[in-house]
């Protein structure tokens, strides 16, 4: 059975379901994720503020238990039930919305009105309810996931970047949230794209980690990868506009388009007609080789551009201070360069596990030139263009065999 047939057969299932209930005059139909930025668990809470009638969903002969979800066979309608968080079939007005688990364990929303614009109007209701609980919302909303809390020890103060770097991307964030007011005064569309691009283990995620614990504004968090598909990318880009002001951070933005995610549907979300007024959004990516030079040469998608590279001497220094604290040495500066900054971290922790595991009670400097020369080693041996055939795996025992 195709999706398309499964999703049918809920249609019907929600329709049978509210003729069984007298409630005659509904359209039903599908609602595509990209629709509404709905958060399921939202829209309950939404629901238990507002007179609503709840109807037990059928399908077949089965009928699902109060704010049960129906999840039916692929291959018939025997129907398997699936516990999910007050989630069913809710009737308020003239409006009705169901969460219903499909084979593939997807959820799907069907909704229905009896008066048209009613499910409209339900939704509108709702966005204003899920925005100003995303404005007091303590953790980040990921999309496709749980929540995260914000860190709140994560301070621009904790960042470990080039200062030129650090000063003008605070500025950027802090001064398009403060002068909202003069951005409409002036005619600029208040929205701004920041890319931050550079090797892994510099800090670009605990850059957006001290965004999201410095700035009260609803933060939006969609990591990306090849199996991310279009409706997802869509639902965070229709939160983000709902929550506004707000942060829509996208992680690893280049792994997009690799999968099913059309670079011109991304481009057009960016700076199309379906505005992004209110929002900053903050990418990240350590391939931007990989990125089109639509995205990266283009104001208005993405404005400013950051390389966030290994840290200099006087960072590290910084850095390594904080880590190693009176056990620090001047030699370590020096022993680092090249280093990330995760990699400088290592340094200090394998220092201090050669200390535990030899029982000594403070950490040698020496061990912080060994780590070095180690990580450095790793990182040659990944990076070596191994030349020639090589027998690996079954085919060496085959080798040795005959």
């Amino acid at each position: 059975m195709s999706t398309f047939d499964i999703h049918y057969r809920l249609v019907d299932a929600v329709r049978r379901s509210l003729a069984r209930e007298n409630l005659e005059g509904f359209r039903v139909f599908r609602l595509e994720c990209g629709n509404a930025p709905l958060d399921t668990g939202w829209m309950a809470d939404f629901l238990d503020r507002h007179p609503s009638q709840a109807v037990p969903l059928l399908l077949s002969d089965a009928v699902a238990p109060e704010f049960d979800s129906v999840c039916p066979d692929r291959e018939n309608e025997a129907v398997r039930l699936r516990r999910v968080r007050r989630s069913g079939l809710r009737v308020v007005g003239d409006a009705c919305l169901a969460v219903i688990t499909d084979p593939f364990n997807d959820i799907v929303l069907i909704a229905g009105e009896r008066r048209p614009g009613a499910f409209a109007e339900l939704l509108a209701r709702y966005a204003a309810y899920a925005a100003e609980r995303a404005r007091e919302h303590d953790g980040i909303i990921v999309v496709g996931g749980a929540p995260i809390p914000r860190d709140p020890a994560a301070s621009w103060d904790s960042l470990f970047l080039d200062p030129v770097v650090l000063d003008d991307l605070r500025l950027q964030v802090e001064g398009f949230f403060a002068a909202r007011a003069e951005y409409r005064r002036m005619g600029v569309p208040h929205r701004r794209g920041l890319l931050l691009t550079g090797p892994p283990g510099n800090g670009k995620t605990t850059l957006l980690r001290v965004l999201a614990a410095q700035r009260r504004e609803a933060f939006i968090l969609l990591t990306a990868s090849e199996a991310v598909e279009l409706p997802l990318v869509e639902h965070a880009f229709s939160q983000a506009v709902a929550f506004a002001p707000a942060i829509l951070a996208l992680e690893d933005v280049d792994t997009l388009f690799e999968g099913k995610v059309p670079l011109s549907h991304f481009l057009n979300r960016l700076d199309g007609l379906a505005g992004l007024e209110g929002v900053l959004v903050v990418a990240t990516t350590n391939h931007p080789e990989k990125l089109d030079a639509a995205l990266t040469d283009r104001p208005s998608r993405f404005d400013r551009v950051y390389v966030v590279g290994h840290p200099s001497d006087p960072v590290r220094r910084s850095y390594l201070r904080a880590c190693f604290k009176e056990a620090f040495d001047e030699r370590f500066v020096e022993w680092t360069e090249g280093l990330s900054i995760a990699q400088t971290k290592e340094t200090w922790i394998s220092a201090c596990l050669e200390a535990i595991h030899a029982g000594r009670p403070a950490l040698e400097a020496d061990a912080v030139r060994r780590a070095a020369a180690r990580l450095r080693d790793q990182r040659n041996s990944v990076r070596a263009d191994w030349l020639g055939p090589r027998v690996v795996g079954f085919q060496r025992l085959r080798a040795s065999a005959d």
